[in-house]
């Protein structure tokens, strides 16, 4: 029975090693699990903020577009309306 005995001991001592380990890793991923969380939540804001940026960006765009058309209908020989216009319609979509 002494032989069997160190033979439980050391299945017992290598099975505790194993659950330990799995333990670290457990708490490992589960520490890197809150940070992606609260990763996500960094990243949502940060992605509300530039909506928000590029609306407010894309307004003043829109505007600029008709002053220039307007300067461009009053002036239509004024080659820095007609830089301007030939910019904006490079970046599409900005038509007053």
């Amino acid at each position: 029975m002494g032989l069997e005995n160190e033979i439980n001991k050391h299945t017992i001592h290598k099975l505790e090693q194993e659950r330990d380990m799995y333990k670290r890793n457990w708490d490992k991923a589960l520490k890197q699990h809150d940070t992606l969380i609260d990763d996500i939540a960094v990243l949502k804001a940060n992605i509300s903020r530039l909506e928000r940026k590029n609306e407010k960006q894309l307004e003043l765009l829109t505007k600029f577009s008709g002053f220039i058309n307007f300067k461009l209908w009053v002036s239509p020989a004024n080659d820095t309306y007609k830089y301007f216009r030939c910019e904006l319609d490079k970046l599409g979509g900005v038509m007053v």
